[in-house]
């Protein structure tokens, strides 16, 4: 296996099993050559000069470097798990600061960690616990008896699909916002969404006052 750099970009553009050498053949067209005989190599379908040789106009000029198959596919997974995780650590941070509405923090369960003691938790702090998600709501150090679930004056669960009006949380974006139908309380009243891709507030536009008689 080769790990394909680009000089110019100072990156690695990809992995390639076995390098497919190219060469300028009869009407300015690439055909596939010998090692010894190129002057490029091509990746994914694209042409890149190989170091040494400029004969692509426009193309970036690459190394390529023998690697243990096995090592660099690990490599890769580990940048891959980094990337995840680097990202799970910014949805978490979101949805404690309430810019991540509830249920959907609850669809992305495994990116929150699991409650823990003895643990300091703060007020606003979001764990997994079981197969549900639980904020803080009075800082404290957690025991072994204390657990989320039964705990409800340190923890509440967020997202219960059992809530038919949950607390309405603003939208960041098109992804979270709220659908046509949606239920949600606010200000103490409750509210349905008239209008898809809904991200005003209740009682602002677009939600019309649930009044129970």
């Amino acid at each position: 296996m080769y790990r394909v750099i680009s000089i110019e970009r100072s990156k690695e553009i990809g992995l390639i099993e076995e390098p497919r050498y190219i060469k300028r053949g009869t009407q300015s067209a690439f055909v596939q050559t010998t090692k010894e005989d190129a002057c490029g190599v091509a990746v994914n379908g694209d042409p890149y000069n190989l170091f040494g040789h400029s004969e692509i106009e426009g193309a970036d000029t690459v190394l390529l470097v023998e690697t243990d198959a096995a090592r660099a596919i690990a490599e890769q997974n580990k940048a891959v798990e980094e990337q995840q995780v680097i990202s799970d650590i910014a949805f978490v941070v979101m949805a404690e600061a309430g810019n991540i509405d509830d249920v959907t923090a609850t669809e992305h369960l495994n990116s929150f960690s699991e409650w823990a003691y003895p643990v300091k938790y703060e007020v606003g702090n979001i764990r997994k616990y079981g197969d549900a998600l639980y904020r803080c709501i009075s800082g404290h150090i957690s025991q072994a008896d204390w657990s989320p679930d039964v705990s409800v004056s340190l923890w509440v669960r967020i997202g219960d699909p059992t809530v038919e009006y949950p607390e309405w949380s603003k939208p960041i974006g098109a992804h979270d916002a709220y659908a046509k139908g949606d239920k949600v309380s606010h200000n103490e009243q409750k509210w349905v969404s008239e209008y898809d891709a809904n991200v005003w507030e209740p009682g602002v536009f677009g939600w019309k006052e649930v009044i129970e008689e």
